[in-house]
């Protein structure tokens, strides 16, 4: 990366608040969803029960690349400790391979309708920017491959806000509103991230042509 040791502090402490205000979403979020785990009779066991390896296997892959996709974006990390980074990056990989074919396989077996069509997407986007990330990386493209990384950790971030809703008491969504849902929180994250980019090279550019006047 060609982050600077001078700019580093500032920028990792926004990426530190941004990632721990969404997982301090991941309580009551996924408990609203997921509570079912610690509840033996609870009826939707009988829902689940035809794709439970790959439910498991998929949950498994999201934990894993969630936490260590946190880590991912601090500079102080890459530039003290560049192996323990490659290895978190290769393990994130890993987890993506895992999460996300077992996701398109649970939608596949077992959403309908336009809400489908947002689940193929999300799964999609998931897979697709970790593979364009890996690509960057391995050409040694570490601007891409950063901006692919956001992508990719933006999707995985949504398992958790796409929860959030259901933690609200007395709150419902429908399928048509789940899968507004969906769709929004890709568009809005994919875009923020082009938005948040475009601002912090334009600082650049301005400060650079500033030092020259």
């Amino acid at each position: 990366m060609t982050d600077t040791p001078r700019s580093g502090p500032a920028p990792d402490r926004a990426k530190q608040l941004f990632i721990l205000a969404i997982l301090a979403l991941a309580a009551p979020a996924v408990w609203a969803d997921e509570a079912f785990w610690f509840q033996p009779a609870h009826p939707h066991w009988d829902h689940i029960r035809p794709f439970l390896p790959a439910l498991t296997l998929h949950i498994m892959g999201g934990v894993v690349a969630l936490i260590v996709g946190a880590f991912q974006f601090s500079s102080r990390l890459r530039r003290a400790r560049p192996d323990i980074h490659r290895l978190m990056g290769k393990t994130y990989l890993a987890a993506t391979a895992l999460g996300g074919p077992s996701a398109l396989y649970i939608q596949i077996r077992n959403a309908e309708g336009a809400f489908q069509w947002a689940a193929y997407a999300h799964s999609v986007t998931w897979m697709l920017a970790t593979a364009m990330a890996f690509w960057c990386v391995r050409l040694r493209d570490f601007d891409n491959h950063r901006l692919w990384m956001m992508r990719s950790y933006a999707m995985c971030l949504l398992f958790i806000t796409l929860r959030a809703p259901d933690a609200i008491p007395g709150f419902h969504l429908d399928d048509a509103g789940n899968t507004a849902l969906e769709f929004g929180q890709i568009f809005v994250a994919l875009l923020g991230i082009e938005v948040v980019e475009t601002v912090r090279r334009n600082r650049k550019l301005a400060a650079k042509r500033a030092g020259r006047q």
